[in-house]
């Protein structure tokens, strides 16, 4: 069965310490050999078992990666915070 599918593209957040990149590198990459072989996977549960693991890892990446933005956003919320309780603005 022959199928065509979108490359990735996905680009890594300034001043985040997470990139995509690495796992992203590795779903296309596992694609790219598969696209290469003419006949189907001898063991579809192994196969299954490889793809799931990139996209989890994929997945992984990404939300870290969301989760360090609000991290970063929780400590100056903070910060502004604790700034306006010592000025009295609460």
């Amino acid at each position: 069965m022959a199928y065509k599918a979108k490359r990735l593209h996905l680009t890594s957040v300034p001043n985040s310490s997470y990139s995509p990149n690495s796992a992203l590198a590795s779903l296309n990459g596992f694609m790219d050999e598969r696209r290469k072989q003419q006949k189907p996977v001898a063991d579809f549960g192994a196969f299954e078992e490889a793809l799931h693991e990139r996209v989890m890892g994929l997945e992984r990446e990404l939300l870290a990666e969301e989760l360090s933005r609000a991290e970063v956003d929780a400590e100056a919320l903070d910060r502004r915070a604790k700034r306006m309780t010592e000025d009295g603005e609460f």
